[in-house]
């Protein structure tokens, strides 16, 4: 049983620090688009903040919950508030992937906090 346990956490430490890279790299512009596939990019590198916070790797997690932020809020400012300031469906909501964003960003921001707090 230890030697699964093993194995798995290796194979997890193998693909954070594949995301990790691919994340954190600078010299990489990300180009975002507010449709789903986007958010979901912000949305990945929050579940990564979680999964470092959860081996309390918390100067890690943190990178990737700003890093979470800088991308959602460029989606929130490039695409939404130059259209128009969310635009409402008929009976007054927001549409799914407004809220998608509204939610992740709000997440982000909480674990950000989180991993301050943390770190101290």
């Amino acid at each position: 049983m230890l030697e699964i346990e093993e194995a798995i956490k290796d194979d997890i430490e193998s693909i954070i620090e594949e995301m990790k890279e691919l994340a954190m790299e600078p010299s990489k512009e990300i180009q975002v688009r507010y449709n789903d596939v986007s958010i979901e990019v912000g949305a990945t590198l929050l579940n990564m903040c979680c999964m470092y916070s959860t081996i309390k790797k918390h100067d890690i997690a943190l990178r990737f919950a700003m890093r979470a932020i800088l991308i959602l809020e460029q989606i929130f400012k490039s695409e939404v508030q130059d259209i128009v300031p969310f635009e409402l469906q008929e009976g007054g909501e927001m549409s799914p992937q407004q809220a998608r964003l509204i939610q992740t960003i709000s997440s982000s921001y909480h674990n950000a906090a989180a991993e301050m707090e943390h770190l101290g």
